[in-house]
C-alpha cells in the first residue's frame, strides 16, 4: 500500500501487460482509487485490491513480489516461498527494513530494488532458485528456535 511501490508498479504495468504477465496489486486504502483509475485508463487487466483477509491465497498465485521489508512481510514471503524485490521504507528506525531485506538478499533469496530495468531482467530469468532458498530459510519449528534462543540469552 505504499505510494512509492504503487508508482513503481504502475511504471512497470504496461511492460508487464505487454509480456502477458498477470498483475496482482495491493494498493492500500488511501491510494486504491488512483491506482484503479490508472489500470482502467490504460486498459490493463489486474487484480487490484486495497486489503484482503486471505492475502496468502494471492501470494500463492504470484511468482515475484515487490514489497517493503518489514519483519512480518519477510516472514510471510518466506513462508510462501515468494521471492521479492524489496523497497525498504527509507524512514524506518535504524534503517531496519534495509537490513531485513539484506538478510535475504545476502542469501540470494531476495533482491533490493534498483530500478525498472532490474525488474525486467528478473522477469526474463528464473526466480525459482530464490524461491527454493526462501523455503529452506522458513523451516518448520522456527518459532521454537527463537524462543529457545531468547530463553538461553536471558539465563
Amino acid at each position: 500500500g505504499a505510494k512509492q511501490i504503487n508508482d513503481i508498479a504502475m511504471e512497470l504495468a504496461p511492460t508487464l501487460h505487454a509480456k502477458d504477465i498477470a498483475i496482482i496489486h495491493q494498493t492500500g486504502a488511501r491510494d486504491f482509487e488512483r491506482v484503479q483509475r490508472f489500470y482502467s485508463e490504460h486498459k490493463i487487466p489486474a487484480d487490484i485490491f486495497d486489503f484482503d483477509k486471505d492475502l496468502a491465497a494471492k501470494m500463492q498465485r504470484a511468482d515475484l513480489a515487490i514489497a517493503r521489508a518489514g519483519a512480518s512481510t519477510l516472514w510471510e514471503l518466506a513462508a510462501n516461498a515468494l521471492p521479492a524485490i524489496f523497497v525498504p521504507y527509507p524512514y524506518a528506525a535504524g534503517n531496519h527494513q534495509y537490513y531485513n531485506a539484506k538478510f535475504l538478499v545476502d542469501r540470494d533469496a531476495g533482491f533490493l530494488y534498483e530500478g525498472k530495468e532490474q525488474v525486467l531482467q528478473l522477469l526474463d530469468s528464473s526466480v525459482e532458485p530464490a524461491s527454493r532458498r526462501l523455503a529452506e530459510i522458513a523451516k518448520e519449528g522456527g518459532a521454537g528456535v527463537i524462543v529457545d534462543r531468547i530463553v538461553e540469552a536471558i539465563r
